[in-house]
């Protein structure tokens, strides 16, 4: 699709990370976003780099977020 359409990933993150934050925008806070709490979880790779786009833009149109990373590794939690 880069070769195609002459779009830089760069730039087709970014539309990808602005369109969820306005998804989420709308459908789950009301177009209201002053003040509320929001936590964005971001995976790893290009849908990674997209959640951390909406993240900004959600604190750019002023949401309090927070992003969680996943952990790069299983952790044995101890049997009690």
């Amino acid at each position: 699709m880069i070769e195609d359409y002459g779009i830089e990933l760069l730039q087709m993150m970014e539309h990808a990370g602005r369109g969820l934050a306005r998804q989420a925008s709308t459908r789950f806070l009301d177009d209201s976003l002053h003040g509320k709490n929001v936590i964005v979880l971001a995976g790893k790779g290009g849908n990674g780099v997209g959640a951390l786009v909406a993240a900004r833009r959600l604190h750019c149109w002023g949401a309090n977020d927070s992003v969680s990373f996943p952990l790069s590794r299983k952790i044995r939690l101890p049997v009690v």
